[in-house]
C-alpha cells in the first residue's frame, strides 16, 4: 500500500491528517521539489506517478460515499470485502474508528455478519 499526504502535496500546506503505522512499515520520504525533477526527468516514473494519485482519488471517492450514503450494515459489509483480513491483524478499536463506529456497534455487526 501507498499512502501520501495528498492534501499537503496538492496545497503545499501541512498535512492535516495523522498516519499510524499499526505493522512494520517502510516510510520514504522526499522533498516535493526533488520528486517533480524526478518525474520530470523520466516518464516511467510520471506514469507511476499519475498512476498513484488515480488510486488515490478512486479510493477518495469510495471512502466519501460510503462515509455519507451507505448504511452502518453496507459499511460493515464493504470492509469485509475490501479488507476482512485486517480483522485478524488490527485491533478492533481502531477497524471501528476507521468506519465511523463505536465499538458495540462493531461488536453487533461482527456477531450479525458470522
Amino acid at each position: 500500500m501507498v499512502l501520501v499526504p495528498a492534501y499537503s502535496i496538492f496545497s503545499g500546506r501541512e498535512n492535516i491528517m495523522n498516519f499510524t503505522a499499526l505493522e512494520d512499515t517502510y516510510v520514504l520520504k522526499i522533498k516535493y521539489s526533488v520528486m517533480e525533477t524526478y518525474l520530470n526527468k523520466n516518464l516511467s516514473l510520471a506514469v507511476l506517478g499519475r498512476k498513484q494519485i488515480e488510486m488515490y482519488f478512486g479510493f477518495f471517492m469510495t471512502r466519501v460515499f460510503n462515509v455519507l450514503y451507505i448504511t452502518v450494515d453496507e459499511k460493515y459489509l464493504y470492509f469485509l470485502k475490501e479488507h476482512g483480513d485486517l480483522l485478524k491483524r488490527v485491533p478492533l478499536r481502531y477497524i471501528a474508528a476507521y468506519l465511523g463506529f463505536t465499538q458495540e456497534t462493531l461488536s453487533r455487526l461482527r456477531a450479525k455478519y458470522k
